[in-house]
């Protein structure tokens, strides 16, 4: 018999694949170092802020384990 422990609160990661942005995103950073991570994602053509934010803290995390 299995038991499962069912967590409190929303789950982590949205599951939506962001490689395509991302990969964008390192390569605009990489010739435009002076740019922020958010101006950047602006200048890729996305307002949505769910999607900025979900951008920006992927390319973060991305950063710290490389």
């Amino acid at each position: 018999m299995t038991t499962t422990i069912s967590r409190r609160g929303r789950p982590k990661g949205s599951g939506i694949d962001d490689r395509i942005w991302l990969r964008e995103l390192s390569h605009l950073l990489r010739i435009q170092p002076d740019r922020t991570p958010t101006g950047a994602i602006k200048a890729l053509g996305v307002t949505d802020p769910s999607t900025i934010r979900r951008l920006r803290d992927k390319h973060k995390r991305l950063q710290v384990e490389a």
